[in-house]
């Protein structure tokens, strides 16, 4: 739609996001657990199946993260609207993702119990042309967006800027990017760790501080990004000490990481132990890891998934143990109530009705 003004850098923020998180910092991502869509790969159908069926691949382990840079509108009627690469003004029940559909998709198709949803979304009324562009004027996305936190143990929003607040983005900005992006990924590349507590890993609070107060200054106190949920506050989102390439040019003054060890034993033993999505080995198992807290799942045929968080302490051996069920267990436990209770029946109804006959001759 001609009418709807174009964004300079929202594809280059959205490459930026895939390839940090493909790398070892941002987590070694799988290439088949990440879905990138820009400009005209963006459109309605796709973007509504990438929430609804490639999204709905994810278990209660995994962590889901979320990251779009768009436009969003309303209607005639107030109703708000993100609006895709082939959304057309003029019919935008039929052409953008509504947001009561968005936030219900997602409610009802993602079964992940850790969400972090990046949201630099605001209304296209009111964009404006000068040194820098601006997604938005006055509007409720946001606060749309932010609904999503509302019923979900777990699930975190973060929104590039409050309601009434444009987002800007500039080329003075690593060449091109939007303020967010920008100043996200500089933080959970290294600096947020360097100005928390530089132990090698960029918590969320510690990119949100990071980010708040860069994006802040940049513009002027124009932009104000905004984080809501009910998320693990030790959840981990940048690894700036597995940068083996970077470590050469940083400060050789800055402190080592924090780091312990991580001792994983299962019974039985030999199972495939994942840290977060990534295979790390066999059980028994044991590792260096920096401060912090990690999902651990425990896989071995025959035998149920477990998952349990454990948390590292610096300078110490944290020692876990997983007591592995048969994937049978649960078949075998719906069956046998069934039959004690029909064994049961057949062995003990003939006495039932000898009891009766013997009432019979008992006085009253």
């Amino acid at each position: 739609d001609k009418n709807i003004p174009d964004l300079k850098y929202a594809d280059a923020d959205a490459q930026s996001f895939y390839d940090f998180i493909m790398g070892p910092v941002g987590g070694s991502f799988r290439k088949e657990n990440v879905l990138l869509l820009k400009n005209e790969q963006a459109t309605l159908k796709n973007v509504k199946i990438a929430i609804t069926h490639f999204l709905e691949k994810t278990k209660d382990a995994d962590l889901v993260a979320l990251f779009m840079v768009c436009h969003g509108g309303p209607d005639r009627s107030g109703n708000l609207y993100l609006l895709m690469h082939d959304s057309d003004l003029e019919n935008l029940s039929a052409t953008a993702y509504d947001m009561e559909s968005v936030n219900a998709d997602m409610r009802q198709r993602i079964s992940a119990k850790r969400l972090i949803f990046f949201a630099d979304v605001c209304r296209v009324n009111g964009f404006s042309v000068g040194g820098s562009g601006a997604k938005g004027g006055s509007n409720s996305i946001n606060v749309a967006i932010s609904s999503l936190k509302t019923d979900k143990e777990g699930w975190g929003v973060i929104s590039a800027s409050h309601v009434g607040e444009v987002s800007a983005e500039s080329g003075q900005w690593g060449g091109g990017h939007g303020a967010f992006t920008y100043y996200l990924l500089e933080g959970l590349k290294r600096n947020a760790d360097v100005a928390g507590n530089n132990n090698g890993i960029v918590t969320l609070p510690e990119a949100f501080d990071y980010l708040a107060e860069k994006v802040k200054r940049a513009t002027t106190n124009v932009q104000h990004p905004e984080i809501s949920g009910n998320f693990d506050n030790n959840l981990p989102l940048g690894f700036p000490c597995l940068d083996a390439a970077g470590e050469k040019e940083q400060d050789k003054t800055l402190p080592m990481p924090c780091a312990g060890l991580m001792n994983i034993n299962s019974t039985p033993q030999g199972a495939t132990v994942y840290i977060g999505i990534k295979e790390a080995g066999m059980t028994p198992f044991l590792t260096k890891m920096p401060m912090g807290t990690y999902p651990v799942t425990i896989k071995k045929n025959g035998y149920a998934d477990t998952t349990d968080m454990v948390f590292v302490n610096p300078d110490e051996k944290t020692d876990v143990s997983f007591m592995l069920r048969s994937s049978e267990a649960g078949k075998r436990r719906y069956d046998e109530p069934l039959l004690t209770g029909w064994l049961f029946w057949v062995s003990y109804k003939p006495m039932f009705e000898c009891f009766e006959r013997l009432l019979k001759y008992v006085p009253n």
